[in-house]
């Protein structure tokens, strides 16, 4: 099997691994897609994690797949011999999109990030995310940043012109 092992910083290297054995209630899957993370950009970039990795170690935690092991016929989790279809439910209606005020700014997400860094230039990555995630929490409470639409990109791209938070 293969596997990322982080060797260090900026070290990841695609190698053959032997499985380890399950244990029970254990599963084993075979990842079928696998992505990276803003956590796995920092590992990378410092070479560990604190409380999670200890190099060399397999890399990644961010996966999907399929069932193909089970270790303890006591475990609820059964490994089919393909994936049964999911059910379609039924759509969510939505609701009308609500208009930006009259003249309001617009932007992309990528623009209030460009605004964001300037402003901030020389603050550590951590920081300048910590203020990213505050003051959309700020501005949108009951938003996430996947939500925004761009006149809410821009009113936080302005936030960040006008006003950086310190």
């Amino acid at each position: 099997m293969k596997a990322a092992i982080l060797h260090g910083k900026e070290d990841v290297r695609v190698e053959d691994i032997q499985p380890t054995p399950l244990r029970p209630g254990e599963v084993r899957l075979r990842i079928e897609a696998a992505l990276t993370c803003g956590t796995d950009l920092k590992v990378f970039k410092r070479g560990y994690h604190a409380k999670m990795i200890v190099p060399p170690a397999v890399f990644g935690h961010e996966l999907a797949g399929i069932v193909t092991e089970v270790q303890s016929p006591e475990s609820k989790v059964q490994s089919p011999p393909m994936s049964p279809p999911v059910p379609k439910a039924a759509p969510v209606p939505k609701a009308a999109p609500i208009a930006p005020p009259p003249g309001a700014p617009t932007a992309t997400m990528e623009e209030a990030w460009a605004t964001l860094n300037e402003a901030q230039s020389g603050k550590p990555a951590e920081e300048i995310e910590k203020i990213w995630f505050d003051t959309i929490a700020k501005l949108f409470p009951n938003k996430s940043n996947t939500d925004l639409k761009p006149h809410e990109w821009g009113k936080l791209k302005a936030e960040f012109k006008d006003d950086v938070p310190m």
